[in-house]
């Protein structure tokens, strides 16, 4: 499983989308949840599973990806991913399936991969043929947004769904 890229995890009031027609809507049936470190995570997770228990029928998929710099590695001559942060990461993954199962009694898969975020979770989205796919917006401020640009952004652009962007909770 820690060797796989793509590694999937499986368990056992109708909301809508709207379509880019004036009026077109059909019922949601695949929810897809991208997850990344633990600061925002609780707040995607907990919009996803509300949006999900408003179609009972809806499966819900979260997506957790390793941000890989391959080429990087590759010429550094070293693996490209240790397998003890591979570990970390699967397990981090498995207990946020597990909370979001606590959190709805829709069906959720759980799906890991190494790459690129964006590029993963538009094929997550692609191959379960997602209706909605729910994202962080994380807190990222100057240079560090500069360089790494918003995926949130990204995927609105690139994204064959509609892209629900959860912000963080405002510090009072």
């Amino acid at each position: 499983m820690a060797n796989s890229p793509h590694t999937a995890i499986s368990s056992g009031a109708e909301a809508r989308v709207h379509g880019a027609r004036p009026g077109a809507s059909k019922a949601i049936a695949t929810i897809v949840v991208a997850i990344d470190g633990p600061g925002n995570a609780g707040n995607v997770l907990a919009t996803a599973t509300g949006l999900a228990s408003q179609t009972p029928s809806a499966t819900v998929h979260v997506v957790h990806v390793l941000r890989s710099a391959r080429l990087d590695h590759a010429r550094a001559g070293v693996p490209a991913t240790p397998a003890a942060e591979l570990a970390r990461v699967v397990e981090y993954l498995e207990q946020q399936v597990q909370t979001t199962r606590m959190l709805c009694a829709n069906q959720v898969v759980g799906h890991f991969a190494v790459g690129s975020p964006v590029d993963e979770i538009v094929r997550v989205c692609k191959e379960t043929r997602a209706d909605v796919v729910v994202v962080g917006d994380p807190d990222r401020h100057g240079l560090e947004r500069l360089l790494l640009g918003s995926l949130a952004a990204t995927l609105i652009r690139n994204a064959p769904c509609s892209v629900l962007v959860v912000r963080p909770p405002v510090a009072h």
